[in-house]
């Protein structure tokens, strides 16, 4: 708006100067939604990806059972639940006893005296010595190589059967935010 002058008023200055007060606060109420909804995020992906994947199949059901959207959508959930538990729990069951499969078989070749023959190999009597001649102050004859290896092999059992109740506690937490 001009005055008589032809200066522009007073008003259209401070509408101006409003403008990056007012987008400062608008991308500050972005990133406070942001941080609201952060923890959620996972879930809304996860919810999104479905949503996009399943809707032609929503809209089937709908047309098959006559127009009944809730019959259509509690069909679709059943459905999701399904084809997301069945292989989760296949992966699991499959991943804990390949674990408790190979630790084992560790274990028992370890017993079987495997290690002494394995140190006894030229190739690893080289090596050692090279590795004596660097580092003169490691005596490889004392160390109980069979004993550590077969802490080690239990410490990373109990260290998988623990991330596996992890993994499950995680599966169950997504499929409690999927309800």
């Amino acid at each position: 708006m001009l005055n008589p002058e032809g200066n522009k008023s007073e008003g259209s200055r401070l509408t101006r100067g409003y403008r990056p007060f007012l987008l400062v606060v608008l991308f500050f109420s972005f990133y406070l939604v942001y941080l609201i909804l952060r923890p959620f995020m996972d879930t809304l992906i996860l919810a999104i990806v479905l949503a996009s994947l399943f809707s032609p199949l929503q809209a089937f059901l709908v047309r098959k059972y006559r127009g009944k959207a809730n019959l259509a959508a509690l069909t679709i959930v059943f459905l999701i639940t399904f084809v997301m538990v069945i292989p989760v729990s296949l992966f699991t069951s499959a991943l804990v006893s390949q674990g408790v499969d190979t630790i084992n078989q560790i274990n028992e070749w370890i017993q079987a005296g495997n290690i002494q023959k394995l140190t006894e190999d030229p190739r690893i009597l080289a090596y050692s010595s090279r590795l004596q001649e660097k580092l003169p102050f490691l005596d490889l004859n004392k160390l109980d190589i069979p004993s550590n290896l077969l802490q080690l092999s239990k410490n990373l059992g109990q260290f998988l059967l623990s991330r596996v109740g992890t993994l499950l506690g995680n599966a169950a937490s997504l499929f409690t935010h999927f309800f």
